[in-house]
C-alpha cells in the first residue's frame, strides 16, 4: 500500500484521502513538507482510470513549490521592514494610486495635513491640496502618469 511506501512525508491524512478520492472521484491537493527537510509540495491525488473507465487506485502526483514558499516568506519579511520604516519616518509619508486616492500613509503625514490616517482613506490627493497649488501639482506629475513611469 502506498500508505506504506511515502514515509517521509509530514501527512497523516494520505489514507483517509485516498479513500475520499476514490470514494467522491475527487481530486485533492493538500500541501505537505518532508519531515527531514525544508521542502514543500503540493501532492495531488486523483482517481486512476483504466483503458476501460474504470477506476482502479490513485494517482499521486508532486509539484515541489519550496522556492515559491521561501520567496513568499522573504517578501512577507520585507514588507513588515518596509511597514516599520514608513510608520517610524519623522517624514510625512503618502502613496496615492493613479486616481489620487491614498493607498498608504504614515502618522507624520497625519500630523502634517491634520486628518487621520482612518479619515485620509476616503480623501484624496486634491481633496488636502491648497486650490492655487493643484494646477501645478497636476502640470508636474502628467508627465509622469502619462509615461506610466510610476515608483
Amino acid at each position: 500500500p502506498i500508505t506504506e511506501i511515502v514515509s517521509m512525508l509530514a501527512y497523516e491524512d494520505l489514507r483517509s484521502d485516498v479513500e475520499k478520492v476514490i470514494r467522491h472521484l475527487t481530486v485533492v491537493e493538500p500541501e505537505i513538507r518532508l519531515q527531514d527537510a525544508g521542502s514543500t509540495f503540493i501532492m495531488r491525488i486523483r482517481p486512476y482510470r483504466t483503458a476501460e473507465n474504470v477506476i482502479d487506485g490513485v494517482v499521486i502526483t508532486f509539484i515541489d513549490i519550496s522556492e515559491r514558499i521561501r520567496a513568499d516568506m522573504a517578501l512577507q519579511r520585507s514588507e513588515v521592514r518596509f511597514s516599520a520604516i514608513v510608520q517610524q519616518a519623522t517624514v510625512g509619508v503618502a502613496e496615492t494610486d493613479l486616481e489620487g486616492r491614498f493607498v498608504l500613509t504614515n502618522a507624520r503625514f497625519a500630523e502634517i495635513v491634520g486628518y487621520s490616517c482612518k479619515e485620509q482613506q476616503s480623501l484624496r490627493m486634491r481633496d488636502i491640496t491648497y486650490p492655487e497649488a493643484r494646477k501645478r501639482a497636476i502640470r508636474l506629475s502628467a508627465p509622469i502618469v502619462k509615461s506610466g513611469f510610476l515608483f
